[in-house]
């Protein structure tokens, strides 16, 4: 797992945000900060350690997780001391693979299975929802290598297919148009587990958002 602070500036309020398979923070940069820093988790293919020591001065805490970043904000958070203010979870379950509550299981290991450039592209396009969306993030610079994306992939499929993790999160965001975890999906795993609510995005929702405050409230 790689971490960067996409915003540093001193701020009492820190933001983790734990990223979806095989991004980086291109896809942030249009979103305004305010008064928050922002330190960035992603490529999920080692240990999940959290550096506690980055974390000690900042007075309010906030943990943002989308898509597989549900899952591995759960794996590096369980069992540590971090005081969270707040935390969301975006389009994710905790069961990430599995039939019933993440991305079903032949679809997960048919995307390992068939990877391609071709077909990284429909996984993309089906992110994003949307012709203009999908341009948009063609446009965007520095995204990641195909091969580093697979190998990801596939260690994420070793460490989170029939795993249970106890955690809880404040808020559960799941888009209606979510093709990548079916909504019905997140629905039933969050069922009883926090306050849920359903907004119209694809999987990827943040050309919704302007700022990390609309995100957080």
């Amino acid at each position: 797992m790689q971490t960067k602070f996409l915003n540093k500036n001193n701020n009492e309020k820190l933001i983790l945000f734990f990223n979806g398979w095989g991004m980086n923070m291109s896809i942030l940069e249009h979103i305004n900060s305010e008064n928050y820093d922002v330190l960035t988790f992603y490529n999920y293919d080692k240990q999940f350690n959290i550096n506690i020591d980055v974390l000690e001065n900042y007075k309010e805490i906030y943990l943002v997780a989308w898509s597989m970043g549900v899952w591995a904000a759960a794996v590096s958070l369980q069992g540590t001391d971090i005081k969270i203010t707040k935390s969301i979870a975006i389009n994710g379950t905790l069961r990430p693979i599995d039939n019933n509550f993440g991305i079903p299981i032949s679809i997960f290991e048919g995307t390992i299975n068939n990877f391609s450039e071709r077909n990284k592209l429909k996984f993309d396009r089906r992110m994003l929802g949307s012709k203009e969306n999908f341009d948009w993030y063609k446009s965007l610079k520095n995204k990641r290598e195909n091969k580093e994306q697979l190998d990801e992939l596939k260690l994420i499929h070793k460490n989170a297919i029939n795993t249970s993790i106890d955690f809880t999160f404040d808020k559960i965001i799941i888009g209606k148009q979510d093709l990548i975890f079916p909504s019905n999906n997140q629905i039933n795993f969050w069922k009883d587990k926090g306050e849920s609510i359903l907004i119209e995005c694809p999987h990827f929702p943040f050309l919704k958002y302007n700022s990390w405050s609309d995100i957080i409230q």
